[in-house]
């Protein structure tokens, strides 16, 4: 999969900045729902009812912080992303 940026990085960091939160963005060890911060802060949690699969959550997780990372110029899109939705 690949992200056509269109913007300026800049434009996407200088928000997470203005509110406190240090990219690029990671998987928190803890939770695999949770994203943090470069510090460690949880930022956002997906699926807090628990209502999906975890390899549902896992897959979103997962294309959220990259797009979000990417978009920022802190890494290149080279994961290949689950298309197929888990039962």
């Amino acid at each position: 999969m690949q992200f056509a940026i269109l913007f300026d990085p800049e434009e996407i960091r200088l928000p997470f900045d203005a509110h406190d939160v240090k990219l690029p963005l990671a998987r928190s060890p803890d939770c695999l729902a949770t994203l943090v911060d470069a510090d460690g802060r949880d930022v956002l949690t997906l699926d807090v009812n628990n209502d999906r699969p975890d390899a549902d959550v896992e897959a979103l997780a997962q294309l959220i912080l990259t797009i979000i990372n990417t978009s920022a110029g802190l890494h290149r899109a080279s994961r290949t992303f689950k298309t197929e939705r888990t039962a």
